[in-house]
């Protein structure tokens, strides 16, 4: 196989049978790249070679269409950045984007940070077991997407108490149970002593 890389992007598609008595009953495809992405202090490095990041945050939201918009724009939005703003990476800013996007990003070698809904706030028991619920289906829906390196969670919200450090200790535990290959972050929006 070739490595996924930004500068060759290539997929495979990787498909399982069901059968029963010699008879397909199920077939599930996914589409997905083989990479390594790591973190060191020295910097990023893909499939062991060290890349500068350069990128921009997006909102998928559109004027006048909010988050509606079909497949071709989400794709069109991977192309300006990377061909004409020669990005090689992306922060999809406060919740999950589009799927079109990402396999967008899988195509064209643009790498993503993704990124659980939330932004600012850390609530109640409710709101805990929901940003539970929403982390798992984010990493279950996107973790063959070679394009993405980074899970993020909890987005600059504030957890100056020990309820909500082990809040967000309980969310990257059930982050790295379903991925431990990608780097898992939190963003704080306080200073710590």
């Amino acid at each position: 196989i070739r490595l996924w890389d930004i500068d060759d992007p290539a997929l495979y598609t990787v498909a399982a049978e069901l059968r029963v008595d010699g008879e397909r009953v199920d077939e599930h495809r996914v589409r997905t790249g083989f990479r390594e992405a790591r973190f060191a202090l020295d910097g990023f490095y893909l499939n062991g070679r060290r890349i500068k990041l350069f990128g921009v945050d997006r909102h998928q939201f559109f004027p006048f269409a909010g988050g509606a918009m079909p497949a071709r724009v989400q794709a069109r939005d991977v192309e300006i950045m990377r061909r004409e703003l020669n990005c090689n990476m992306v922060r999809c800013a406060h919740y999950p984007q589009d799927e079109a996007f990402y396999d967008a990003c899988d195509e064209l070698g643009l790498l993503a940070w993704e990124e659980a809904a939330g932004w600012g706030y850390l609530g109640d028991d409710a709101w805990k077991a929901l940003a539970y619920r929403d982390i798992g289906e984010m990493i279950v829906r996107d973790r063959n997407h070679p394009s993405i390196i980074i899970w993020s969670m909890a987005n600059e919200c504030r957890t100056d108490d020990s309820l909500g450090v082990r809040a967000m200790v309980r969310l990257l535990r059930r982050a790295r149970s379903l991925d431990s290959t990608r780097l898992v972050t939190y963003v704080a929006n306080q200073a710590f002593e």
